[in-house]
């Protein structure tokens, strides 16, 4: 089962103009080499917002995948790996972080905490790439959220819960963009409530006898 289009390019489209904002903020279309820290981290909040929305669009995008999945009754030699060659990360996971995600090692027990430094400029070249990564994946969602979908059902059976917090995708970030995205957590509530049934583990073929 294929998802709708037209709802695919609602959605899109409020995302794609989110990110055409974030990068008109501070002049960041031009593709400096070097920005503010202010200036970054404004970028930063900008993409980790357009990342949960891209998130919620995958869940639920998986959701209506998985009517049409159907179980796989191919076995799986054990020691088999696939090839990774065409595969690129893009170090986005749809699934959301566990634990807390903080680095303590910018801390030091003899840090003077009442004198404060010049602030240096930071490259924009990550950032902009980690934004292109968010977009390529926007324009066209189906592959990832078909692996989703066949993880979830396989993993992950039952009702589910919409990731990311309510407050990640702010009202000032946009009308449209910030109810669409409360909007999604709605609708992935109520198709997780109605899932088929779970694919099951794949199977693994038995082990051969290689040598006498």
């Amino acid at each position: 089962m294929q998802p709708a289009q037209s709802f695919h390019q609602h959605a899109a489209r409020w995302a794609e103009m989110f990110a055409a904002k974030i990068l008109a903020r501070d002049g960041l279309h031009l593709s400096p080499r070097y920005v503010s820290r202010a200036a970054a981290l404004r970028l930063k909040q900008g993409i980790a917002a357009l990342e949960a929305y891209l998130r919620r669009l995958l869940f639920l995008l998986a959701l209506q995948i998985e009517h049409g999945l159907k179980p796989d009754t191919q076995e799986r030699v054990i020691y088999a790996r696939r090839s990774r060659k065409n595969h690129r990360r893009t170090g986005f996971r749809a699934l959301p972080f566990s634990g807390i995600d903080f680095d303590f090692s910018t801390f030091s027990d003899n840090a003077e905490w009442g004198t404060r430094q010049a602030a240096k400029p930071v490259r924009l070249g990550p950032l902009l790439q980690r934004l292109k990564n968010v977009r390529a994946l926007l324009a066209d969602p189906v592959a990832r959220a078909r692996r989703l979908a066949f993880h979830l059902s396989r993993k992950q059976p039952g009702p589910l819960l919409a990731p990311g917090a309510s407050g990640m995708v702010r009202g000032r970030d946009g009308t449209e963009f910030a109810a669409t995205y409360r909007a999604l957590a709605q609708a992935i509530g109520e198709a997780s409530r109605a899932r088929p049934p779970p694919l099951g583990p794949v199977l693994r073929a038995r082990p051969r006898i290689r040598t006498l």
